[in-house]
């Protein structure tokens, strides 16, 4: 692994304990303004997944039009104003549209930076180097929040003002890095930035086991967005269980802790099989996860669905993006990178279903609200079975 990549993932790590010490306090910071009503509060905090899905279709053409690496080097800068820019936000529409445009840039930066290591890791590294990237997501995701506790910025916007910093920095080291190793590989084919123009129904038409894949996926992104969505309704609003807000936290932070301690071991154990099983064996497990909720209400037997949770978690985390890089050709990586991003669509609804149900039963029937999200789960593999059968016959 050369320069450039140690450098993405350094820079992944760091802005990612930036990005979780600021962002999962937006909502309380909204709230604590006093001047914006819950509903808008959720505008605001949905603007951003909802158009990161909706420019995913578009996206990866400007990736392949523009060229990845000057993706890189300028949307990072541009995202780092943004993020300075919410310190100076006072209501509700500059939120909103500013929440917009950082789920935007989303969209363009991190498929770029997907293809890069896709394009610039050889492949018997590419599974490393894609788990390194969830790991380097996992860490920051347990330390920022603690950070951002510790330094009390619920009540401020000065943590996005250090985001943006970040950003920028990370943007610039990028350009130097980046380019120097650009101008290091002309001629030798090293990263040729493609231009080769695919839209949406051909890809339909010519990978149906890229479309199934998706479908598949939406199925455990729908099951995993539980965890922070319904599991935590419940729990704060059950009396089933004792503390259940303080539980809760505990079970985030479990989770967390899952993840990053037993990574690469899982990574070791699943190496050698076949990526549709190890995401069916994840889908059975996230899916499996929620029956839990569903019969029993005990401290142990929670910590243990959680468990099972996280290992579920696990075996999609960068397992996925793996698969699409496999399973795409060479000159679109920057279109199908973009275009696996629909999976969110899947998290997006899952909150919103699990919020109908307990609205529709109440949580005293929680039993009904998990059977019901078991089975919505668990259809996705239905789906992974179809997109296997592809898999096999063009491997075969």
């Amino acid at each position: 692994m050369g320069k450039k990549i140690y450098s993405i993932l350094c820079g992944i790590l760091v802005t990612r304990v930036a990005y979780y010490m600021s962002t999962p306090f937006l909502a309380i910071y909204l709230s604590y303004l006093g001047t914006m009503d819950a509903i808008q509060i959720g505008f605001i905090l949905s603007i951003n997944p909802i158009v990161n899905i909706l420019f995913c279709l578009f996206s990866g053409m400007i990736i392949e039009k523009v060229g990845v690496s000057r993706i890189v080097k300028i949307v990072p800068i541009i995202w780092g104003a943004i993020f300075i820019l919410y310190f100076f936000a006072g209501n509700y529409y500059s939120f909103l549209l500013l929440n917009g445009l950082s789920g935007l840039l989303y969209s363009l930066f991190e498929p770029a930076l997907k293809t890069i290591l896709s394009k610039e890791v050889t492949t018997e590294n590419k599974l490393i180097v894609f788990n390194l990237r969830y790991t380097a997501i996992n860490v920051g995701a347990l330390v920022g929040p603690l950070l951002g506790t510790i330094f009390d910025f619920k009540r401020s916007l000065v943590a996005f003002v250090l985001l943006g910093i970040v950003y920028i920095v990370y943007g610039l080291l990028l350009l130097v890095i980046v380019e120097k190793e650009d101008h290091k590989s002309k001629g030798k084919n090293h990263l040729v930035e493609e231009k080769y123009s695919l839209n949406f129904m051909q890809l339909v038409k010519n990978n149906s086991q890229f479309i199934l894949l998706i479908f598949a996926m939406m199925f455990i992104y729908f099951g995993y967005s539980q965890l922070t969505s319904t599991i935590s309704q419940y729990l704060s609003l059950t009396g089933s269980v004792k503390n259940g807000v303080k539980l809760y936290s505990y079970l985030v932070s479990l989770n967390a802790g899952t993840v990053l301690v037993c990574q690469f071991a899982v990574l070791k154990w699943t190496k050698n099989m076949n990526p549709y099983h190890v995401l069916m064996i994840s889908n059975v497990l996230i899916a499996s996860s929620l029956l839990f909720f569903a019969f029993f209400v005990n401290t142990i037997v929670l910590v243990s669905a959680v468990c099972i949770f996280s290992i579920g978690e696990l075996l999609f985390g960068s397992r996925f993006d793996s698969l699409v890089d496999e399973i795409s050709p060479s000159k679109n990586k920057g279109i199908y990178f973009s275009l696996s991003d629909f999976v969110r669509t899947g998290r997006a609804i899952g909150p919103i279903v699990g919020g109908k149900l307990i609205d529709y039963y109440s949580v005293k029937n929680y039993t009904n609200i998990f059977v019901i999200l078991f089975f919505i789960t668990i259809l996705g593999v239905v789906f992974f079975v179809f997109a296997k059968r592809d898999y096999v016959h063009e491997n075969d």
